[in-house]
């Protein structure tokens, strides 16, 4: 079953977070991933989110989980760590038959 990357966050240096967002994608793609949603004008209809939004999606937890956690993503995660507030989450995907 797929899963989801989910970050809401806001963005205090736009410098240092310019240097994640030319690195991340490679290591994106190198854990099978494909980001599906980057939003920084979300119309929030509900709640206090963050400015922005993201949401990368991967065959399963345990591929989002490892790249997560993999060397190549540890080394620039700093820059977004340094230069945003907010959260980041792993969801399942949705299955009718497991409700």
């Amino acid at each position: 079953m797929s899963a989801y990357v989910v970050g809401n966050y806001s963005i205090h240096d736009f410098e240092k977070y310019r240097e994640y967002i030319g690195s991340v994608q490679k290591t994106i793609a190198a854990f099978g991933g494909k980001t599906i949603l980057v939003d920084h004008d979300h119309q929030v209809v509900e709640g206090k989110p963050s400015q922005l939004v993201v949401v990368v999606e991967f065959s399963s937890r345990e591929d989002a989980h490892a790249w997560y956690g993999s060397e190549q993503y540890q080394k620039i995660i700093h820059f977004r760590k340094e230069s945003t507030e907010g959260w980041v989450t792993v969801c399942s995907g949705f299955n009718m038959q497991e409700v």
